[in-house]
C-alpha cells in the first residue's frame, strides 16, 4: 500500500519510506554524559569459525568490525575451560575488542546457583581470569550468565534471584582479584514480554559495569506480525528498549545490545525479512548511544539472523544504509 500510494520503486526509496514509520518511536536518552562513540560489533560464530568469516562480514559491510562477540562452551566445566583457551587462541589474529559470554553454570543438571554462591567454583572462574590476561584480553567485557530473566538457562534467576546475585557478585569478585585484570562485567537480560522482571535479579552498581539487552525481532502472539507495531511494543512493553535505556541512566550505566537481529525460526515465530525492524534499531542505537552493539550475523538452530550472505536482501539494504559508513 504504501508503495502504490508513493510511486517509489527503488530500494533506497522503499528504505527511506520505512524509515519514517520507524523513527518516531527513537527518542533522546536524557543521560547527556553519555556521548561516546558506538563499537560496531558482530557475532560470526564460536571460536575459528568465527573468526574466519570476520573478513567476509567486514567486505560485505565496508567497514573494520570493532569488537566481536563469543560464547564459553556449557556443557561441562572440563570442556567451558577448553573452549576458552580454544576461543583466545583463535581471536588472537583479529584486531577488534572481545566480548565473552561466560556461562554461570554448565548443562550438567548438578552445578547450582546456591553452591557457585558459596564459593564452590571460584577455582574455575579464577582460571579463566588468569587465561583472558596470559592471552592478552585483559579488558574483556564479560557477559555472566546472560538472558538470566528467562528459563532457558541453568544459571536462570527466576527460581532464586537472589542466589543469582549473590553468585555473580562472588564471580565478579573473584575474576577481579587476578592480576593485571581490566575487565568490565556486562550484566545482560532478554528483551521480551513474556520473560521476568530483570531487576529484581540486579546485582548491584558495584559489580556492574554494562547494562544489555538481547532484541531479537521474534514475536509470540500471532498478530503481532505487522512490523511497525511490533516494533513499537520492543520500545514500549514493560520490560522494553525504553525500560532499559531508563534503568541503565538511573544506575550511571553504559547500556549495549550483544545480541540483536531479525531472521527466522524453526517454530515460525522469526519476524524474517524485516527493514523496520533493522531500521528501528539502527534509529534507536545513534539516540541512546550504546557502548557498542553486536548484531547476530549467524545460522543457529534457535535463530538465524544472517544478513550477510543474501537471504534477507531488504534488511541487508536497511543494514547497509544504517551502518557501511561510520556515523
Amino acid at each position: 500500500m504504501l508503495l502504490s500510494k508513493s510511486g517509489c520503486v527503488s530500494r533506497l526509496c522503499v528504505i527511506s519510506l520505512l524509515a519514517l514509520a520507524v523513527l518516531s518511536t527513537a527518542t533522546s536518552t536524557s543521560a547527556e554524559s553519555i556521548d561516546q562513540e558506538t563499537e560496531f560489533a558482530v557475532y560470526e560464530g564460536p571460536g575459528c569459525d568465527g573468526a574466519a568469516r570476520i573478513p567476509a562480514f567486514e567486505h560485505f559491510i565496508g567497514r573494520k568490525v570493532d569488537r566481536v562477540i563469543d560464547f564459553l562452551d556449557q556443557r561441562t566445566w572440563a570442556i567451558m575451560q577448553q573452549s576458552a583457551v580454544w576461543a583466545l587462541s583463535c581471536w588472537k589474529a583479529v584486531p577488534a575488542a572481545l566480548t565473552l559470554s561466560i556461562p554461570m553454570l554448565p548443562n550438567d543438571k548438578a552445578s547450582s546457583l546456591r553452591e557457585g554462591a558459596s564459593g564452590a567454583y571460584d577455582v574455575y572462574f579464577r582460571d579463566l581470569a588468569v587465561t583472558l590476561v596470559s592471552s592478552g584480553r585483559a579488558d574483556a567485557v564479560l557477559r555472566i550468565g546472560w538472558e538470566f530473566n528467562a528459563k532457558w538457562f541453568p544459571w536462570t534467576a527466576t527460581k532464586s534471584d537472589r542466589e543469582y546475585i549473590a553468585y555473580w557478585r562472588r564471580i565478579v569478585s573473584t575474576m577481579r582479584s587476578v592480576d593485571g585484570q581490566r575487565f568490565q562485567f556486562e550484566w545482560c537480560f532478554g528483551l521480551s514480554d513474556e520473560l521476568s522482571d530483570p531487576s529484581s535479579a540486579y546485582p548491584g552498581d558495584d559489580v556492574v559495569d554494562i547494562i544489555s539487552a538481547d532484541v531479537y525481532n521474534q514475536f509470540w502472539p500471532r498478530w503481532m506480525n505487522d512490523p511497525v507495531r511490533h516494533w513499537s511494543l520492543l520500545v514500549e512493553q514493560k520490560f522494553g528498549l525504553r525500560w532499559h535505556r531508563d534503568f541503565a541512566v538511573k544506575h550511571n550505566k553504559r547500556i549495549a545490545f550483544p545480541e540483536w537481529g531479525t531472521g527466522t525460526r524453526a517454530d515460525g515465530r522469526g519476524a524474517g525479512d524485516d527493514p523496520v525492524f533493522i531500521l528501528g534499531m539502527a534509529a534507536w542505537i545513534r539516540d541512546t548511544k550504546p557502548l557498542y552493539q553486536g548484531y547476530w550475523d549467524t545460522s543457529a538452530s534457535d535463530f538465524d539472523g544472517e544478513i550477510s550472505r543474501g537471504r534477507m536482501p531488504k534488511s541487508a539494504a536497511a543494514y547497509l544504509l544504517s551502518f557501511a559508513h561510520p556515523k
